[in-house]
């Protein structure tokens, strides 16, 4: 399964789960901040596919989306 799509500019992550995605996006925010590279929040987006709804948000240098 494909969980993640990537580009020169920025990366789509795509899990099925809240909290997997949570943790996917922890991942590549510690992975960035080694590479002295940083998330852009206003550009940070979520969106849900079918007919499922979130229940919860996802965080991310202390904004939730």
């Amino acid at each position: 399964m494909i969980n993640n799509l990537r580009f020169p500019d920025h990366i789509h992550l795509i899990d099925e789960d809240i909290s997997s995605l949570q943790r996917q996006l922890d991942v590549v925010r510690a992975a960035a901040e080694q590479s002295e590279l940083m998330l852009n929040i206003n550009k940070t987006k979520t969106l849900v596919f079918g007919d499922r709804s979130m229940e919860s948000e996802i965080h991310t240098m202390g904004n939730s989306h």
